[in-house]
């Protein structure tokens, strides 16, 4: 009986898809913001990049939040960075 080799080989590949954006949010009178206490925010009205709905909510007397605002209406957010008061 004879036996034969067979040879294989697989491969795969997996690629990030980035998508970039920019949306301008101004917080007119921003010195009445100081003071709203730590966990208040005012929101951006909700603005698409990549597919995905997106609001900004910046929290004067806390962290900048970016909030993603889900199809199904629930939230999610990651914390960017540290905000300064005049960022």
């Amino acid at each position: 009986m004879a036996f034969s080799t067979i040879d294989s080989f697989s491969s795969s590949t997996w690629r990030i898809e980035t998508a970039t954006g920019s949306h301008k949010f101004t917080v007119n009178k921003h010195s009445v913001t100081k003071g709203f206490g730590a966990g208040n925010h005012v929101q951006s009205g909700v603005f698409s990049v990549g597919g995905h709905d997106w609001a900004i909510r910046y929290y004067p007397d806390g962290r900048a939040h970016i909030t993603r605002i889900y199809p199904d209406g629930s939230y999610g957010r990651s914390y960017e960075s540290d905000v300064g008061t005049g960022n």
